[in-house]
């Protein structure tokens, strides 16, 4: 059976060493930097090569190969399976078709399962809750796999899943010898799915010399934006989606302008689909804030940009971590965030910046102007919140933890696979 399955071209990139005790097999699902996907990116560029060493398959070429590339991460393309997929709306296949859609899963598996035998592959790696082909191939080929679920699954507007949530987790559990969360809330959503001896919550690191205060970028946002040098700059970085609460924030500035006569300008960093912008352009323009929101689309210079903020805010109604809050407190701004999940285990209330309600406008307004009306505590919880990142989110560690389960999983596999062949 040919390798070029579900008519995806084979294209390989640079190789990387792999004289190393454990192989690895990553399935990233994403060929763009998604915020799972520069997660994943973080942990390989911050592996021990000569304990692990990675293989990645992507589903296509684009900003996640070249990027692998650059960290000399060995990477191929091959067609993967999405169990989940992105927007609400799209559900289970119609009956009639499953025959097809079985088949297709049976080629892209073996074609894994080929993978696997071929690069004598220790254990498997999947990266984000989207395709399941790397866990069946493991199972197929009784090598052990390891889950790294970035993301809810039951209530997430953002996904649809092509089974019922219930049935999809108990798949996750049998497939994998370990499953790795973000986060002690997504911990929590899991809890009535997996056995606590299974599951290991491992936050998130960033680069903490990238993400850094740069006060000779201070400023140059601003000028991009042409606005004045005293233009007060609240960010929301991430993609444009429902939950991820973009119009609440037209809302809460609405809001600022009324009550306080508040003009801070909002940049949104980030694209989605065009539907859901076009709605919040809209009610920007019945709120008369258009010259107030700016959009500047998906962005590869966030760190650039980061340090320039004067405000930071996240305001999902459902977040698995909050990563880019991370990446605003170690560039020294504070944060506003809605409770939410994840951003309970990053933020401290009232410390590195403020916690609010999920969908509470006026909170998050309050919040809003309390830090922009105020520089001595954006200063001060901006370093309060530097010094936070710091101590908690460090990519090293954050690697090291990840690595140290990937080697225990795999090393017990294979003592129990010598175990086995002495006692036959």
């Amino acid at each position: 059976m040919s390798d070029r399955l579900a008519g995806a071209a084979e294209e390989v990139g640079p190789s990387a060493a792999l004289a190393t005790p454990i192989r690895v097999l990553v399935i990233g699902h994403d060929t763009s930097m998604t915020g799972a996907q520069q997660s994943l990116h973080g942990l390989l560029g911050a592996l021990n090569r000569d304990l692990v060493a990675p293989l990645v398959v992507l589903p296509g070429v684009g900003s996640a190969s070249s990027d692998l590339s650059r960290l000399h991460v060995e990477w191929l393309v091959r067609g993967l399976t999405y169990w989940v997929r992105a927007g609400s709306g799209r559900r289970a296949a119609p009956l009639a078709k499953w025959p097809a859609v079985y088949r297709s899963v049976r080629e892209r598996v073996w074609a894994l399962a080929r993978l696997i035998e071929s690069r004598s592959i220790d254990l498997v790696y999947t990266n984000s809750v989207a395709c399941v082909d790397g866990a069946l191939a493991a199972r197929r080929m009784g090598v052990p796999h390891v889950w790294h679920l970035r993301e809810h699954l039951a209530g997430n507007r953002n996904i649809s899943p092509m089974l019922p949530p219930c049935l999809m987790t108990r798949c996750i559990g049998v497939l994998s010898r370990k499953i790795v969360v973000n986060s002690k809330a997504l911990a929590a959503h899991y809890s009535n799915a997996f056995t606590r001896s299974k599951i290991e919550v491992v936050h998130n690191g960033i680069d903490l010399q990238r993400f850094s205060p740069r006060a000779d970028l201070r400023g140059s946002l601003r000028r991009d934006l042409g606005l004045e040098a005293e233009a007060i700059l609240v960010g929301l970085v991430g993609s444009i989606a429902p939950t991820k609460g973009h119009l609440l924030l037209v809302e809460a500035a609405g809001l600022m302008r009324l009550t306080s006569g508040q003009r801070a300008h909002f940049v949104i960093i980030g694209d989605g689909h065009p539907a859901v912008v076009a709605q919040i352009r809209q009610r920007i323009d019945v709120l008369g804030l258009g010259e107030f929101f700016h959009f500047l689309g998906w962005r590869s210079d966030v760190a650039a940009l980061m340090p320039d903020l004067d405000v930071l805010v996240t305001c999902s109604d459902q977040e698995a971590f909050g990563r880019t809050l991370v990446e605003a407190m170690a560039c020294a701004v504070p944060v506003v965030a809605t409770r939410s999940g994840g951003p309970e285990e990053i933020v401290s209330d009232a410390e590195t910046g403020f916690l609010v309600r999920v969908n509470d406008a006026p909170a998050l307004a309050a919040a809003l102007h309390r830090l922009s009306a105020d520089p001595q505590l954006r200063e001060r919880m901006g370093q309060a919140a530097r010094r936070d990142a710091l101590a908690r989110f460090d990519l090293q560690t954050y690697a090291r933890r990840v690595q140290d389960i990937i080697i225990r999983v795999a090393s017990a596999a294979r003592e129990g696979a010598a175990r086995r062949s002495s006692c036959g």
